[in-house]
């Protein structure tokens, strides 16, 4: 979480001792609010007493309390670490910025308010001043001043009335409580016009509600006995029910009462037209999510129902010993369908995917739809063998050709088995072990029946528990960046050198870039990556290799196509190099072939951006994928990387030297720079010295290496190249 040089033996050092040359420090360590001053990377240089505290840090005797600079964005749950990194990416960016997150203490997860402050630049500070703010206080007390309003004002209505008073208001709360029981608005409007009757002691009342569905409903309770009353006794009252703009309908009293009340009764009718409004629109709420509960396309149910229904058939299957299997049915190629025919083609496939599965079992209630193609049943008193036959049938269902848009379509699902013994398992747990095992099948091919087993959970953990510890290495020092070559071969002179991300886990070891990469892309922090390699390389090679060859040195750096096609790439890839103090015209941005040549307008929209603020393209693994001459033209490239395959066998086969040939002379005919990747033999190097092949990069000429050894990794370039330089 922090660089590995901060020094976490202790808290405080030369920003705590500043602090308290000002006499400031003493005086922060009064305050209730957390504060932490923090490096760039999170390494800790300071914290109040407030912030060990909420650690659980403490001194010993006279020794500076310490603090595990971990512990600080470890705190943070897994679901804000998102919030938190951005929070203090803006912080760095704008100097200052606050969010929401929750802190998961000994004590149980506590809502907190960050405040960060970008105090780098402040004598005596030098860091970012990290305050962190409970709002559990805020939230009591803003509950306390609530709840001391509401008391206030019904005071003021007690102490305004007199002792008959008392009485109607006692009603009224009665009243209220009685009819917030009733779950539909038919019950809830003849409860209303009881207790307007209730209210009054006697009389009658008569409402009237809105319904959307049915128009406007009445209901009449009570009656008046006008029989020795004497004109006049009678008094109506009116109330409107709505809803800030709405009008949900209206109350009507006709009641006795003495003169000094008529005002009080009016009042509290009012009272009691405002809390119905509230009353209804819960009810109409209950009433919406029942029907939200079964989906309109398909008829089926959806997750929360599917689950209810699920929940109770294993805690029965629990009591009395039958196993119950759950199948998880996710259609193959739907999106293909949707993308080239449009949405009405897709929920036409649906509709008839739903039917299909319904005709297969008389239990159809047992289905549900959780989501876009996904289908989920539950048998009960069914084991795994029968399970498979089942799954035999559903397969064979949805591989039956479907009409659509004119044209017949052939598809396929994808079907994962969980059967449940009769044990306390939830139906939460049932329906993700059935998707794990469908998941573990679609990464295998596509139409297949896969069993749950135990060892794919323990695989989906471990895939948690690794992106999480991604995800808090990039708010701390993050992964390391290691940096290779590029040789001039004609001279043996060091023109550029390649930054190359590098990670290991606390608990797996060293986790391969294609792994890690690919995990970024898929939980959608990969431009989080992009940015922390360009950050930290820029920063090294502008403040050590240049140094060391003598001149700036251009620096290459791979672009996620998923980071490179969003909208805000080129402004992002911009700030960085500006913040790093790196000139645009020495970035070169390497860009994978096979998704570079896709008909994608926003990305090459990014990359005539980039060119034209002076930052070079590269086409990386070049020969991978599928462009041709008139793509390499469109795409306007600066350099043009060969992949290593083309270099193996070379020179032993005639046929790849032809190749090479080919390549190199394509480049050169189209004003392209062309750089060999993957140099591992002397005869490699000397071939492509004769081909005048300008650049080169590989492990014959130098390995990738940290920034410590790159100066002896140049030099030993230079010598591999063949051409040493002078004084070398």
């Amino acid at each position: 979480m922090v660089n590995e040089g901060a020094d976490t033996k202790g808290v405080g050092n030369a920003s705590e001792e500043c602090l308290r040359d000002a006499a400031t420090g003493e005086l922060i360590d009064c305050v209730d609010d957390a504060i932490v001053v923090l490096t760039a990377d999170l390494g800790v240089v300071y914290a109040n007493k407030a912030a060990l505290d909420l650690m659980g840090t403490t001194g010993d005797g006279d020794q500076s309390p310490t603090l595990d600079p971990s512990a600080v964005a470890e705190l943070v749950v897994a679901e804000d670490l998102d919030i938190a990194a951005d929070a203090l990416e803006a912080a760095m960016r704008d100097g200052r910025a606050v969010a929401r997150v929750s802190l998961d203490l000994p004590t149980g997860t506590r809502p907190v308010e960050v405040s960060l402050t970008d105090r780098r630049e402040t004598p005596g500070i030098g860091g970012i001043v990290a305050c962190f703010r409970n709002l559990e206080q805020e939230h009591a007390l803003a509950t306390s001043l609530e709840r001391q309003r509401l008391l206030t004002e019904y005071s003021t209505v007690l102490e305004a009335q007199l002792s008959d008073r008392h009485v109607m208001l006692k009603r009224l709360v009665e009243v209220q409580s009685s009819i917030s029981a009733f779950e539909s608005t038919d019950q809830l409007g003849e409860a209303l016009a009881r207790g307007v009757v209730a209210l009054f002691g006697g009389g009658a009342a008569e409402v009237c509600l809105r319904d959307g569905r049915q128009g406007k409903r009445f209901y009449e309770y009570g009656a008046i006995d006008s029989e020795g009353a004497a004109d006049g006794d009678a008094e109506t009252f009116v109330a409107t029910i709505t809803d800030g703009a709405e009008r949900l309908g209206t109350l009507n009293a006709v009641v006795t009462v003495e003169d000094h009340l008529r005002s009080t009764g009016q009042e509290l009718l009012e009272i009691l037209a405002e809390h119905s409004a509230k009353t209804i629109q819960s009810a109409g709420a209950r009433d919406r999510a029942v029907e939200a509960m079964t989906d309109h396309l398909t008829g089926l149910p959806m997750r929360r129902l599917f689950l209810d229904r699920l929940e109770e058939c294993l805690r029965l299957a629990e009591q009395e010993g039958f196993p119950v299997s759950v199948f998880f049915v996710d259609l193959d190629g739907f999106k293909d369908v949707n993308d080239a025919l449009g949405h009405t083609a897709g929920d036409v496939m649906l509709r008839s995917t739903a039917a299909r599965l319904r005709a297969l079992r008389s239990d159809v209630s047992n289905w549900g739809r959780i989501g876009g193609d996904e289908f989920v049943y539950f048998g009960v008193d069914c084991d795994t063998e029968e399970a498979q036959g089942i799954a035999a049938q559903i397969s064979q269902a949805l591989r039956q050709p479907m009409a659509l848009g004119g044209r017949s379509f052939f598809t396929s699902a994808s079907v994962g088995i969980a059967t449940i013994p009769a044990g306390p398992v939830s139906a939460e747990a049932a329906v993700r072990r059935a998707d794990i095992a469908m998941y573990e099948g679609k990464r295998s091919g596509r139409n297949l029946i896969t069993v749950f087993e135990p060892d794919m959970e323990q695989r989906v953990v471990g895939r948690a528990e690794l992106e999480g510890q991604f995800r808090r290495s990039l708010l701390g020092a993050g992964p390391d960046v290691v940096f290779q070559p590029i040789v001039n071969l004609e001279t043996g002179e060091t023109v550029a050198v390649e930054a190359l991300a590098r990670w290991a886990s606390p608990t797996r070891g060293p986790i391969s870039p294609e792994e890690f990469v690919a995990m970024a892309e898929e939980i959608g922090i990969v431009d989080q990556l992009d940015r922390h390699v360009l950050r930290k390389a820029a920063k090294a090679v502008r403040d050590v290799c240049d140094s060391v060859s003598g001149k700036p040195l251009r620096l290459s750096v791979n672009a996620s196509i998923i980071h490179l096609a969003s909208d805000h790439f080129t402004d992002e890839l911009l700030r960085t190099i500006s913040e790093a103090d790196f000139p645009a015209e020495r970035l070169v941005v390497e860009v994978t072939e096979s998704r570079a040549v896709e008909d994608n307008d926003v990305l090459r929209g990014h990359l005539k951006q980039l060119r034209a603020e002076g930052i070079r393209i590269a086409l990386d693994d070049f020969g991978t994928g599928h462009s041709s001459l008139a793509q390499l033209e469109q795409l306007e490239i600066d350099f043009l990387k060969i992949d290593k395959m083309f270099l193996d066998g070379v020179p032993d086969s005639p046929r790849r030297v032809r190749y090479v040939e080919t390549i190199v002379a394509m480049a050169h005919a189209l004003g392209i720079t062309v750089l060999f990747e993957g140099i591992e033999t002397e005869p490699q190097r000397d071939l492509l010295a004769s081909l005048r092949v300008p650049l080169g990069q590989g492990y014959l000429l130098a390995r990738p290496s940290a920034i410590e050894a790159l100066p002896q990794a140049i030099r030993q370039a230079s010598l591999n190249a063949g051409v040493p330089l002078a004084g070398v």
